[in-house]
């Protein structure tokens, strides 16, 4: 189905439905001002006990108050993939099996960002109160959780390639970089089998590499949308 199928026979659109893509630029932004205000000296995986003790006990407050802007940031998340959804479905026509697939990876990946976030938080209010076996295996814990989200947002990255280069709901460029994306991803996802910095590495890459896909296709979604819209009432506003 091309782009001018879906606007000929796209129904009168909300602001608030045309707007709401945005909330993936404002994913972006929430996760960016937590990595500035909770991320700095970040122990690594590996690190020892006393050094991740020290850590989440001097940067508590960062780590909480990162906590609330990485929940509000589940919430943009979720907004935005509920966008991206409904483009790829109306896209996809028929049972919508890969943005079902999206989807599903996407709320798979907030699953596990709420899991990674609540183990942090607990070592940040009582890690000076555990045992240092505790501590570390918390730690380990809290980042092999992550490294698994690896693969569900490649789910996500992959399904929603495949629908955009396969029937040009959105420009062919980002259904290849979903796909690139995805590629790291899953090869960044050997971390959550592994303490090696060199997946971690990987991981990052593809870390902002989807938080540059996400501001864009939020972008490309939110500047979509108002095309169709102006269609839309165009053969009203000629009657006029």
């Amino acid at each position: 189905m091309t782009t001018t199928t879906l606007i000929a026979t796209a129904p009168p659109m909300s602001k608030i439905s045309r707007l709401a893509p945005l909330s993936g630029v404002t994913f972006v932004v929430l996760v960016l001002a937590h990595a500035v205000i909770a991320l700095d000296g970040l122990p690594s995986i590996g690190a020892p006990a006393n050094d991740i003790v020290r850590y989440v006990t001097d940067k508590q407050p960062e780590i909480q108050l990162g906590a609330y802007l990485q929940g509000l940031a589940m919430v943009a998340f979720l907004w935005f993939h509920a966008s991206l959804f409904g483009r790829l479905r109306a896209a996809e026509h028929g049972p919508a099996r890969l943005s079902l697939v999206a989807v599903a990876g996407a709320i798979g990946t907030v699953a596990l960002l709420g899991i990674h976030i609540s183990l942090m938080t607990v070592l940040a209010v009582r890690g000076d109160q555990l045992g240092s076996d505790v501590v570390t295996f918390a730690w380990v814990l809290c980042f092999l959780v992550l490294g698994m989200s690896s693969f569900t947002v490649a789910t996500t990255m992959s399904a929603a390639g495949i629908v955009i280069l396969r029937t040009r709901p959105l420009p062919g460029w980002l259904g290849i970089g979903a796909l690139v994306d995805a590629a790291l991803w899953l090869v960044g996802g050997a971390g959550a089998a592994s303490t090696a910095d060199l997946w971690a590495t990987i991981g990052m890459i593809a870390f902002l590499l989807w938080l540059a896909w996400i501001a864009t296709t939020s972008v490309v979604l939110v500047t979509r949308s108002q095309s169709v819209s102006r269609h839309v009432h165009a053969p009203d506003e000629g009657a006029r």
